[in-house]
């Protein structure tokens, strides 16, 4: 098994939709991040986009990238915005942006916090490449 959804209800009472990981998806994502690493050891630059679910997948990436020039950014938008998104793409699981939401960055301290619903997507562009190259 893979990547699945189960739907469940959250403190709030609000019907979620919970990505499962089963022995499949948990072997992707160890392959993921030893073909990001081989990369690194060849010196490439990359830039890593996972939702890493919770304080625990992020100390896994920290402790893989130690040695590593890193800069954890945290990607955020207001629930009410993350929700309209969901929606309007259309091909989304609904509910899957809340519980997201509310487990994604869980106790994890980031370099930079960007709010792509405040700043356009050039500005936020502009706020990394400068903390890159401080």
């Amino acid at each position: 098994m893979g990547f699945s959804w189960k739907a469940s209800q959250d403190g709030d009472g609000s019907t979620v939709q919970e990505l499962q990981m089963g022995p499949f998806a948990h072997k992707i994502s160890k392959t993921y991040k030893k073909i990001v690493l081989t990369l690194l050891e060849c010196n490439h630059f990359i830039i890593i986009d996972d939702v890493a679910f919770g304080k625990q997948e992020f100390e896994k990436w920290k402790k893989l990238l130690q040695g590593y020039k890193v800069l954890y950014v945290g990607i955020n938008a207001p629930i009410e915005i993350i929700q309209k998104r969901e929606k309007s793409r259309g091909d989304r699981i609904i509910g899957s942006g809340l519980a997201q939401f509310r487990k994604v960055h869980e106790g994890i301290s980031y370099d930079l916090n960007i709010d792509t619903h405040k700043e356009s997507l050039e500005s936020n562009v502009k706020t990394i490449l400068s903390k890159l190259h401080a």
